[in-house]
């Protein structure tokens, strides 16, 4: 049985369990079956994923209307480098989550990105990821830990790994 923030002694989210933001691993998870390690998090960790739900998460949900799926939250530096993450990643903090629609529709992902940028929600950053014909990967999303966002939003480019288009 999952976590919730309640067991954990912090408030409930309302979509939200806490073993999904933190990538504990289940049986699903890369990790658990490849690369068995501890991603427990800290407890200011565990402060900064609360922000993210209830700043982020939880609001982003409610403007798209339909469940959204955290793909990867919280990632230790083990974790973090075997998925290729920026050494500076916000992951690392628990101030950042990458999303994507239910069934993962690249189309709406971009959709959901868009909604997203164009609302008034606190994001520090917002990238529509691996981005080509109107459609992304996932959506990364994160809040800014010193409390205010920078509301950087832009699109990483299918074509390589590094090339980004600034788009606001």
């Amino acid at each position: 049985m999952p976590q919730n923030w309640v067991e954990r002694g912090v408030q409930k989210s309302i979509f939200i369990a806490c073993d999904i933001v933190t990538n504990q691993p289940n049986k699903h998870t890369i990790n658990k079956i490849y690369h068995p390690f501890d991603n427990t998090s800290s407890a200011e960790v565990m402060r900064h994923l609360t922000q993210l739900t209830e700043l982020l998460l939880d609001p982003a949900r409610e403007l798209w209307g339909k469940p959204l799926v955290v793909t990867s939250g919280y990632r230790c530096t083990k974790l973090n480098t075997l998925v290729g993450g920026a050494g500076n990643s916000q992951h690392l903090t628990g101030c950042a989550a990458d999303i994507v629609t239910l069934g993962s529709n690249r189309v709406q992902n971009y959709q959901l990105y868009q909604l997203i940028k164009h609302s008034n929600l606190p994001y520090d950053q917002l990238i529509a990821e691996k981005c080509k014909h109107s459609g992304c990967n996932w959506v990364h999303i994160s809040l800014s830990p010193q409390g205010k966002p920078r509301h950087q939003a832009w699109e990483s480019s299918l074509v390589g790994a590094t090339t980004t288009r600034h788009i606001s």
